[in-house]
């Protein structure tokens, strides 16, 4: 009995601000209950019951996405084609194309929203496109072509673009979800560890040359995406700077000498051996830390 603009409230009794609590708590309640008691808020804002049955799920396990799994869809805002970062030295850059741009065709097919273009772009990798685009009034023909990107098992077409904010679109997709200290503390736990494996997978598909050397960052990028970050708002601020400190924290725990985890791995050779490193060696593995 869902439909087309109800908004999920609650799961068999249970909160659900988010799309991924509404996940969480279908997934669990439907392994441990034979319905699900979805209290939603239809278009008209009254509040109504949808009853969904745990067998009609069915096992979650093959499911994947979850979501498509069971038939459902999140609402996404509908955002003009138009262009709002433009990546230096991508496809979209060499081909000219430059913020606040609107796409108005590509190969003759009109554009009436961002995500057909991106569907459009993904669905072209290496295939030049004739874009038609609106640019202060005036139409202009423009060349582009995608560039292929691997992503899962399959190739997608990357042009280095970002759509235009639109604020005002976004605003009633958006929620604040407040956790008090005992729920928060388990979960900035897995976060930190969650982040903490991801800087150690980036750093090593780095080395064996499975990721740009351009995923590392100076204090200049730094500075700047803080910027960025600072004005979007205090929360997202305070993000960034725990990301920071986290990838900080790991990397400074490398066994590189001139670092700490350097002067563990010391210890821990002295552990082993029962003396101390000898100074000559301890000079050698600074040099080759530096």
């Amino acid at each position: 009995g869902i439909q087309v603009g109800d908004e999920i409230l609650a799961v068999n009794g249970a909160e659900t601000p988010t799309w991924s609590l509404a996940m969480q708590e279908i997934a669990t309640e439907s392994v441990a209950r034979p319905t699900l008691d979805i209290a939603v808020k239809d278009l008209a804002g009254n509040r109504q019951q949808r009853v969904m049955s745990s067998e009609d799920i069915g096992d979650l396990a093959e499911a994947g996405d979850l979501l498509s799994h069971i038939g459902l869809g999140p609402d996404r805002p509908v955002l003009p084609p138009v262009f709002g970062t433009i990546v230096e030295g991508e496809a979209a850059a060499q081909a000219g194309l430059m913020s606040g741009d609107r796409v108005v065709s590509a190969d003759g097919e009109e554009m009436a929203d961002w995500r057909s273009w991106v569907d459009f772009v993904q669905a072209r990798p290496g295939t030049p496109i004739d874009l038609l685009i609106d640019r202060g009034g005036s139409l202009l023909t423009i060349a582009l072509v995608p560039a292929p990107l691997a992503r899962d098992n399959e190739v997608i077409g990357r042009i280095g673009a970002s759509n235009a904010p639109a604020p005002e679109l976004l605003e009633r997709y958006q929620v604040t979800h407040r956790l008090g200290f005992a729920e928060a503390l388990p979960v900035a736990v897995a976060k930190t560890y969650e982040y903490s494996v991801l800087t150690l997978k980036v750093i090593w598909r780095i080395f064996s040359g499975q990721a740009s050397i351009h995923n590392l960052s100076g204090p200049i990028t730094i500075a700047d995406t803080a910027g960025k970050t600072a004005s979007i708002g205090f929360v997202y601020f305070l993000k960034f700077l725990a990301i920071v400190s986290i990838s900080l924290g790991v990397l400074n725990l490398l066994p590189v000498p001139m670092l700490d985890g350097g002067h563990l791995l010391y210890f821990a050779i002295e552990a082993v051996k029962g003396s101390p490193v000898s100074e000559a060696a301890m000079i050698q593995g600074q040099k080759i830390g530096l």
